[in-house]
């Protein structure tokens, strides 16, 4: 029998849940003021935001109370006037003057508060609020200050964009950091230079380290700056360049990657030989990334990776890849192939390739190799799949029997999008997926929450309880229930749609609420008509029709796809449509509201 839980864990439960609402910043007119976090303001005010109002509440209750409360109500601050404001005497003249040195007295007061911060997040910007402004006078102050005003801070994340502000974070880089979240745009070279140098040094016990800054004239200082001899398990930069990729690969540490490679540094015939290189040298027991279990790499071309996996073994749980060149269908069932080898098929839960968008409006789609099942179906290999997002340029050709053939090996699914973003762009003697085909995916993968792909919706499938389908239980906490279809997901609460035809926005409506109970919007991509129209009026002629193709599965343009600029003249009338669909499921919601309500 499980044993009771007492009542300081249960209480300590609720803090805990409390705490969450901490994670944004509190509301107000400036919302680094804080009236309720200092037991010296006992004036009974307090912040609207449930989290943090409810935790002072309940650190002014009683003595067993304050403590537990106390700890979670300072773990995390977005500002450092909050601190300030915990002294007598403070006004908003302060924000005109300068901080006056923290007395003997002072400092007692903010013992009994600072201990408690592990979280700080700090925003520098030209034009600042008055939050800003005095969070900068204390770090000012700091600079000269013997004693550490956050003495058991773990996690930083500074955000900076003014060159004369970045030299103020030093106080707060202390052996304490675990977490460094360093956020800067074009603030001059040496406060950063000298950052990215003496981080490691400052912050000896770093096992994450974020750097933002997409500036190449920072490349070689962020590539030369996580070389530095740290454990780090967590690593998040811009742009590095090889030498900084091949020391990550060799890291026993770490176990998180993203980073965005050098395009000059890693063209195509560098790339392959830095990756067939990493691969020539290591041996089976000590593979590259043979403890990363997260990564997310931006790179030129897909085939960049083969190598890398090819004759090694590690046991990715989560892989990302952005790349701009167009892969061949080759390609991709290269790349699954070789991410499906044995040992990462127990592994692997969340797969997710998107290409940069390069493409101009006379590029021709029809030069590019479909996805199709032959391409995806190394999938197959990966039964505790959770995630596959697939955002690329090719067009897709999947019909519902395929899309069926791989649900199949993919039960705990929970978010499935292809291309539903960039279209699927299918030719006319394709097969597409229908609406019968969504009820067979929403039977075999009753954990899905998130789902975009495109569909036929133009005819609408009989309601009828497949006796096969019942076979099909699904846990009672996956959010798939039985339906007149046969099934009845209430996950799933927005559909992303691309390329979909329909006809009956009304029989559409009833029967998406009928399989996705929850549904709130269909989010189609939208079409620049306004665009459109507006330059045709410019003009002074018409849309012309005739050069548009009317093919409502293609892409925009002729028949063979080589003209982006106009939609066809079918993909005008669904968009109307589907609006009409979202017009139904908003008057849906409103009515379930009302009748909740009454």
């Amino acid at each position: 029998m499980h044993e009771a839980l007492l009542i300081a864990e249960v209480f300590i439960c609720v803090l805990e849940c409390l705490a969450q609402d901490t994670i944004l910043p509190p509301d107000g007119p400036d919302e680094g003021f804080l009236p309720f976090v200092s037991l010296e303001d006992t004036d009974g005010t307090s912040n609207t935001n449930t989290g943090w109002g409810a935790l002072a509440a309940l650190a002014r209750t009683c003595r067993t109370l304050s403590d537990p409360a106390m700890d979670l109500l300072w773990r995390r601050l977005h500002s450092l006037d909050t601190i300030v404001r915990c002294l007598p005497g403070i006004n908003d003249d302060l924000y005109r003057t300068a901080l006056p040195p923290f007395s003997d007295k002072d400092w007692i007061i903010l013992q009994r508060y600072t201990p408690r911060v592990r979280e700080l997040t700090l925003g520098m910007e030209a034009y600042g609020s008055w939050s800003e402004n005095l969070s900068l006078k204390v770090l000012q102050y700091l600079m000269f200050s013997a004693t550490k005003l956050l003495p058991n801070l773990s996690q930083l994340h500074w955000s900076c964009n003014v060159s004369t502000v970045m030299v103020y974070l030093r106080p707060l880089l202390t052996p304490t950091l675990t977490h460094l979240d360093i956020s800067f745009g074009d603030v001059g070279d040496g406060a950063v230079l000298a950052l990215l140098r003496g981080y490691h040094t400052l912050c000896p016990n770093l096992k994450s380290f974020r750097v933002n800054c997409q500036q190449n004239q920072y490349t070689d200082a962020i590539s030369q700056a996580i070389c530095q001899p740290l454990n780090l398990e967590s690593i998040d930069c811009d742009l590095i360049d090889a030498a900084a990729f091949t020391h990550l690969a060799q890291s026993a540490t770490l176990k998180t990657l993203s980073a965005r490679l050098v395009k000059q540094s890693f063209d195509t015939s560098e790339g392959h030989r830095i990756m067939t290189g990493l691969a020539r040298y290591s041996s089976p027991d000590l593979p590259p990334f043979r403890n990363v279990k997260v990564i997310d790499l931006h790179i030129e071309d897909l085939p960049f990776m083969i190598p890398l996996l090819r004759p090694h073994h590690q046991s990715f749980n989560n892989i990302s890849l952005t790349f701009r060149v167009v892969p061949t269908t080759a390609i991709l069932h290269a790349f699954f192939s070789t991410l499906g080898s044995t040992p990462r098929r127990g592994s692997v839960r969340r797969i997710e390739l998107r290409q940069r968008t390069t493409l101009h409006r006379n590029t021709h789609h029809g030069h590019y190799q479909p996805l199709t099942y032959d391409s995806l179906c190394p999938l197959l290999s990966f039964p505790h799949l959770r995630e596959l997002v697939l955002e690329l340029d090719n067009p897709v050709s999947l019909n519902d029997e395929e899309l069926m053939m791989l649900a199949c090996n993919w039960p705990r699914l929970e978010v499935l999008k292809v291309n539903c973003r960039s279209g699927w762009r299918v030719d006319s003697s394709a097969c597409p997926v229908t609406l019968k085909g969504l009820v067979s995916l929403l039977r075999l993968c009753p954990m899905l929450c998130e789902l975009g792909l495109s569909l036929d919706a133009r005819d609408i499938p009989l309601p009828s309880i497949d006796l096969c389908a019942l076979q099909v239980i699904a846990p009672a906490w996956s959010g798939a229930h039985q339906g007149s279809w046969g099934i009845r997901n209430t996950k799933i609460t927005m559909l992303y749609l691309s390329d979909s035809p329909l006809e009956d926005p009304t029989s559409v409506t009833t029967f998406l609420t009928e399989v996705l109970a929850s549904l709130r919007k269909v989010d189609a991509p939208e079409l620049p008509i306004r665009r459109i129209i507006s330059r045709s009026r410019s003009h002074d002629h018409p849309l012309s029709l005739s050069r548009l193709n009317t093919n409502p599965l293609q892409s925009p343009g002729g028949a063979s796809g080589t003209n982006r600029r106009l939609p066809t003249p079918a993909q005008l009338e669904h968009y109307v449509l589907w609006k009409q669909v979202n017009e139904h499921l908003t008057e849906r919601a409103r009515r379930q509201v009302s009748m909740a309500s009454n």
